[in-house]
């Protein structure tokens, strides 16, 4: 309840920060946005966050869905770069040539959305975050997998917390999970 008191009170002094002042609003709100996804980006690059990884497991079908967060790091490392640059720019008056860094930066975001296939024919070890997700593909099959992503749903939210934190107590339930699965 309190959680959600808050969160309307944050979307309230939103919506009257874009009231009153429209540019800056506007601006803040898409920093917070893109801060936001890129700080979410950051946490399930480095392992802290696994739920939307092993929703990717959950799927049935042919091709097996490829994490490659690259692109999605450029973009919203882009965005955040030019919402803050003119949001600074706006409130200071002084001028740094942040969009353009933005603008090469989702460049070079889209370039590596385009090449993602050659990434996915070709994958490198060590460019394979988060490292957990190397290790599960290496030791398990894409049933195995699909098993994992699906116990994960049944875990309460407390567990998945602590499994989030801890990837070596991650990989010793999936190993159990494996067990399981097997005999």
């Amino acid at each position: 309840m309190f959680g959600l008191f808050r969160l309307s009170t944050l979307g309230m002094l939103a919506l009257l920060l874009v009231l009153l002042h429209p540019f800056n609003g506007f601006l803040l709100t898409g920093l917070l946005i893109s801060g936001g996804m890129l700080m979410r980006l950051t946490m399930i690059m480095l392992g802290w966050l696994k739920g939307p990884v092993l929703v990717r497991f959950e799927k049935y079908g042919d091709e097996e869905d490829f994490f490659y967060p690259l692109p999605r790091l450029c973009f919203w490392l882009g965005l955040s770069t030019i919402f803050t640059s003119l949001w600074v720019a706006n409130i200071t008056q002084l001028y740094f040539p942040g969009e353009a860094i933005g603008v090469l930066v989702l460049a070079a975001g889209f370039v590596l959305n385009h090449f993602s296939d050659y990434a996915r024919a070709h994958p490198n070890p060590l460019l394979i975050y988060p490292h957990w997700l190397l290790d599960l593909f290496f030791r398990t099959s894409r049933l195995e997998r699909r098993r994992i992503a699906y116990m994960w749903l049944r875990l309460p939210w407390r567990t998945r917390l602590f499994y989030n934190g801890n990837d070596r107590a991650f990989l010793q339930w999936a190993d159990s999970i494996i067990i399981a699965t097997l005999y």
